[in-house]
């Protein structure tokens, strides 16, 4: 046996070379552009390169290999009845669109990607509704996982979040649906992280900020989802949108969402509180969606503050932004008790004894001091 452990370790060695070596690369590219309509051996090519895409040396040589790219982008389009081959082909495009955004942008300038990508989900997500064993409906969904993942890769470049057409939108908003509702969480996850790396481009005139209606009505129902992933994801993208005026009115006139986001102030997750609180920043903008807001919610403020202080200060900052929007509006009443207790609070946390991290003075300070002055009633600062 320890002959054969030996063997084996020589083996495992000999196989980390060889899937690390570039000359592999070529070979492959060789193989499976001259045997291009032997479903099998490019099956086990892609085997070999989802291998090899998880070394982060042979991913980056994978990235410059044009050929390559362009020969896995023709497979996804021309073996679209071959599941198999469909995910590792994906996996492969999903490792290298995620770190090298030079092999993305190749794709969306030479191959279409997302829209190969479109056309597969189109295919795929027709078949989640079909009858058949739970082995097929699996290979569907791992099917439509990676194809998402792809999509949602090459949004964060920015020419192709720019040009993304109502049809991705309407994908997106559809597979999402269903993915909820079926509990394919991963689905909804990649769905959600799509949008968001869309969000990040959101400029006037942007099919993201012409759809934001549908997008905002979609996000609301995704909030019911008992999944602390995809309610955090959820948020991310509805506190981009809420900064339009009709999204937060939107948010504001729905009690069930709205006390959903205020809720979530009590969480323990610190992501919840910090999503929760971008969007109620938005919707406290306008004084006319106060009266929506529940009478607790200063104090909640206050216990987050007193929770976290300067352990986050980026989430100790947004929630001052939040205290501010309420207090300077003044349209809903303040304790006492409360404005005593806050004020005593920034005084302690804007001492340079408290903290002298860069950031909090930086981010935090600013704040917390036009909000200690904000409490003096003679106070005629601006909205933050």
């Amino acid at each position: 046996s320890s002959e054969l452990g030996s063997s084996s370790g020589i083996n495992a060695e000999y196989g980390e070379k060889l899937l690390t070596d570039s000359t592999v690369c070529k070979e492959l590219q060789y193989t499976m552009t001259h045997h291009y309509n032997d479903s099998e051996v490019l099956l086990n090519s892609c085997r070999l390169l989802s291998r090899m895409s998880l070394f982060t040396e042979m991913c980056s040589v994978i990235s410059h290999n044009t050929d390559i790219l362009n020969l896995l982008l023709k497979i996804i389009d021309n073996y679209t009845n071959d599941p198999q081959l469909l995910i590792r082909c994906a996996f492969v495009l999903g490792n290298i669109t995620g770190q090298h955004s030079h092999a993305a942008l190749h794709l969306h300038e030479n191959g279409s990607i997302v829209e190969s990508m479109l056309s597969l989900c189109k295919v795929y997500k027709g078949k989640l509704g079909e009858k058949t064993t739970k082995e097929k409906q699996s290979v569907t969904k791992d099917v439509l996982c990676k194809a998402v993942r792809v999509i949602t890769n090459v949004l964060q470049n920015e020419k192709v979040a720019i040009s993304v057409t109502p049809q991705l939108i309407k994908m997106f908003v559809s597979l999402g649906q269903i993915a909820a509702q079926a509990k394919i969480h991963e689905i909804a996850i990649n769905v959600l992280s799509g949008l968001n790396n869309m969000s990040y481009y959101n400029k006037e005139g942007s099919l993201f900020v012409k759809h934001r209606g549908i997008l905002a009505d979609f996000l609301m129902k995704l909030l019911a989802v008992d999944n602390t992933p995809i309610t955090i994801e959820t948020l991310g993208v509805l506190g981009n949108l809420t900064q339009y005026r009709d999204v937060a009115e939107k948010v504001a006139e729905d009690k069930h969402v709205l006390k959903i986001a205020a809720t979530l102030l009590d969480s323990d997750n610190s992501d919840l509180v910090y999503k929760s609180c971008g969007i109620l920043v938005n919707i406290t903008k306008f004084n006319e969606f106060h009266d929506k807001l529940p009478s607790k919610i200063i104090k909640q403020c206050i216990d987050v503050l007193c929770d976290v202080g300067m352990l986050d200060c980026e989430l100790s900052t947004v929630t001052l932004y939040l205290l501010w929007n309420i207090l300077y509006l003044k349209e809903i009443k303040t304790e006492e008790e409360e404005r005593s207790k806050l004020l005593s609070l920034l005084t302690d946390y804007t001492d340079h004894s408290y903290c002298s991290n860069e950031n909090w003075l930086s981010q935090f300070h600013p704040v917390a001091k036009r909000l200690i002055t904000l409490l003096d009633p003679n106070s005629e600062l601006l909205p933050l």
